[in-house]
């Protein structure tokens, strides 16, 4: 995740002792100048929060850091963006690394559409195979069959439009939807300010270890030569003792 300080391009995460190495310190502002790098960028919270002109290292270097340990959540958990996403507001790091550590436990009981044929139905929307699999978890399939037959010759005539049932469950409200499946709001165990940001913190700190990718931060920039040069210069003027002058000469 590439960072901007003082003209300066650095890759984040880094250590602590990258940053010291770096002369960087935790409350410097930095611009993100490719949004794509950070997960989820499309979401409007998120994408104000790494806009924000008063951003810190701190908070980008946390978020950095969290993203690495949680790649495969992040990547893989299907719904958790459209749910970010869903629920707007946010202004913090630590609120969406909350969400997102909830689902790494496994919280927000996302399912996915299934039902039988539907390798097959290739021309179903999303409502129908919302409806589909609705009728399919809840076994309406069978409770409708049941009606029919206590309605004898009648019954025969009954039809149901799978497809309007699964719009009308999507325009309840009660339902975030996906195209691959959905998370019914009642059955999602998310809530919000689950993790402190201490806690987030404390999790970063006993999983998050440098990578190969991070070693390279270790390598001086032209800021950094430029300062050490200025230190040296500084100690050298220091240490060299001026020779001794006679005024009368």
């Amino acid at each position: 995740m590439k960072v901007h300080i003082n003209g300066e391009t650095y890759t984040l995460p880094m250590s602590d002792e990258q940053l010291t190495a770096h002369y960087l310190t935790t409350d410097m502002t930095v611009t993100v100048p490719d949004l794509t790098e950070i997960p989820f960028s499309h979401i409007y919270d998120i994408k104000h929060i790494f806009s924000d002109p008063d951003l810190t290292l701190e908070e980008v270097n946390t978020f950095a850091k969290y993203a690495e340990i949680r790649e495969y959540t992040i990547t893989n958990t299907q719904g958790l963006a459209e749910y970010i996403a869903e629920y707007p507001g946010k202004t913090s790091i630590y609120e969406i690394m909350d969400i997102i550590e909830q689902a790494y436990d496994d919280k927000l009981n996302f399912t996915e559409f299934y039902y039988p044929g539907i390798d097959n139905d290739l021309s179903a929307g999303i409502d129908e195979k919302f409806g589909e699999t609705y009728f399919y978890l809840n076994d309406y399939e069978s409770k409708i069959d049941a009606a029919q037959d206590a309605l004898g010759e009648v019954g025969r005539y009954l039809t149901f439009d799978v497809g309007a049932y699964g719009r009308d469950l999507r325009l309840s409200g009660n339902f975030i939807l996906t195209d691959e499946g959905f998370i019914d709001r009642d059955a999602c165990e998310i809530t919000d300010d689950y993790y402190t940001p201490e806690e987030l913190d404390n999790i970063i700190n006993e999983e998050w270890e440098p990578g190969e990718e991070t070693q390279e931060n270790t390598s001086p920039s032209l800021g950094d030569i430029a300062q050490e040069s200025r230190e040296a210069a500084e100690e050298l003027g220091e240490s060299t003792p001026m020779p001794d002058r006679d005024v009368n000469r």
